[in-house]
């Protein structure tokens, strides 16, 4: 189902109220061509 699209993994970490947090990974899944289009919000 994703195969068109560019998919990459990063690490995270999830705090809440300043506690010491949970180390996670993240898999971001973009839409368009990473490569030809500078990541921003607009």
């Amino acid at each position: 189902m994703f195969a068109a699209y560019h998919i990459e993994t990063t690490d995270i970490r999830y705090t809440v109220g300043g506690g010491k947090g949970q180390e996670a990974r993240e898999v971001l899944i973009f839409s368009w061509d990473v490569e030809a289009e500078p990541a921003g919000l607009f």
